[in-house]
């Protein structure tokens, strides 16, 4: 095809003055394109697609690319435009952003890591996620730091294989480490791959099936009235408990409020409305991302009440080591069995959730309070399932007076169980004097 331009003219063509840059035809959509700051010059050949669209494919350098090599480039890819109806610039900016994506995503397991736990604070770490609360993520960091990130770190996430899943798991459990931490671990490990499938960086994830071996049955440990008094007699002895006073509040309002450890250690000033005696918990703060509102009792706002007395309380009522973080509830539940296994009177061993389950037991069987409302008083999104489960989508009440209720109703059976107890505690308790 005959052109305009000649390997003698091209050295020397520049734009217009004042113009930064300008297009020279050489004909059939081929042209020079001179930078004038640079004097680059750039072979561009200007086409339609098949609807009409008006496109620039780049074709190279000169004189790294000749004026003969441009126009064979040229016929080409016009060639292949007539024969495929292809789009040339299209396809190619297409692969160059695959090419930069997959240049950018992760590819070792190590360094999968932290864009699945930025995804898992926001809730995009799988389909239809909500955002992880903050003591999981904790958890979760403190098992990959431990246990997955030395076993499996520096492996490439695209070549791990169910053998190597049995093999981390058997691994822990040579250790001697407990069945639901094994299981923890494993969850997490799955956790990690299934957003690298999500994210369409894993065609299938190799965990599944493999991660968690043991089957984990759940807790019935409740405590008698006896070993209730003693737990809340062990807390409340400043001078014998094995913990600081901001600990054993928080464990003593555990037990008053029943609510979860972690929900409690972290409880922030804001949370509570003094005037209406409640306690509010938002997403991401509570379980299951819902909602949940706590009456607080005349024993629990004491016990909150004797916690904002002490040093460093501030947004958080039961502060860690410093005030701009809560409680650790690890350090809580240490504190929690360093005690029980003092108390001779403790024969088995206790948990924080314990106290949950004893409240919830004691609830329905000594206070005969329906277990529907016991469910309410804990936070749970009902007390069954089926036609339930659909109702609770309909019905938002809260069902605040019949919590309120209940939940005073525990406060005096604790009362009653540590009845024995020094006048202070018993004031404090039941809002009588005790006898002389």
């Amino acid at each position: 095809m005959p052109g305009h331009l000649n390997p003698r003219n091209i050295a020397t063509l520049a734009p217009p003055l004042g113009k930064s840059q300008a297009d020279f035809p050489d004909g059939g959509g081929l042209v020079l394109r001179v930078f004038a700051a640079t004097g680059a010059r750039t072979w561009v050949y200007r086409y339609r697609t098949a609807t009409g669209i008006r496109r620039g494919l780049k074709l190279g350098s000169f004189p790294s690319l000749t004026l003969a090599e441009a126009r064979r480039a040229r016929d080409a890819a016009q060639v292949q435009i007539d024969r495929d109806g292809s789009d040339p610039a299209h396809d190619r900016r297409v692969a160059t952003e695959a090419a930069r994506v997959k240049a950018d995503r992760p590819t070792t397991l190590d360094t999968l890591w932290d864009p699945y736990l930025e995804a898992a604070r926001i809730g995009r770490h799988k389909a239809r996620g909500t955002p992880k609360r903050q003591s999981s993520l904790v958890l979760d960091e403190q098992r990959w730091r431990t246990h997955v990130r030395p076993a499996l770190g520096a492996k490439l996430f695209a070549d791990i294989k169910s053998g190597d899943v049995r093999a981390f798991v058997t691994r822990l459990a040579s250790k001697g480490l407990a069945h639901a931490t094994i299981n923890g671990c494993g969850a997490l490990l799955r956790g990690v791959l299934s957003y690298a499938v999500f994210q369409e960086w894993l065609a299938a994830n190799p965990a599944l099936g493999h991660a968690t071996p043991y089957r984990t049955t759940g807790r019935v440990r409740v405590l008698s009235r006896d070993e209730l008094s003693a737990v809340w007699q062990g807390l409340d002895n400043r001078k014998t408990a094995p913990m600081e006073r901001g600990t054993a509040l928080a464990l003593m309002l555990v037990l008053t409020t029943l609510q979860r450890l972690g929900e409690v250690t972290g409880l922030r000033l804001d949370e509570i409305d003094f005037h209406s005696s409640t306690w509010t918990l938002i997403p991401p703060r509570t379980k299951g991302s819902r909602p949940h509102v706590v009456p607080l009792s005349p024993l629990a706002l004491e016990l909150i009440k004797e916690a904002r007395l002490l040093p460093g309380s501030g947004a958080f009522i039961f502060p860690g080591r410093d005030a701009a973080s809560p409680l650790d509830r690890r350090a809580a539940t240490r504190a929690f069995h360093r005690l029980t296994t003092a108390l001779d009177t403790i024969e088995q061993n206790a948990t924080p959730r314990d106290l949950r389950r004893t409240g919830a037991t004691m609830m329905t069987g000594e206070l005969n309070i329906p277990r529907f409302i016991v469910s309410r008083v804990l936070g749970h999104a009902g007390d069954s399932g089926g036609g339930a489960a659909v109702t609770g989508v309909y019905d938002r009440n809260d069902y605040l007076r019949e919590k309120r209720s209940a939940l005073e109703r525990w406060g005096q059976l604790i009362g009653e169980a540590v009845e024995g107890r020094s006048k202070s505690v018993v004031v404090a308790l039941t809002g009588r004097k005790a006898p002389r």
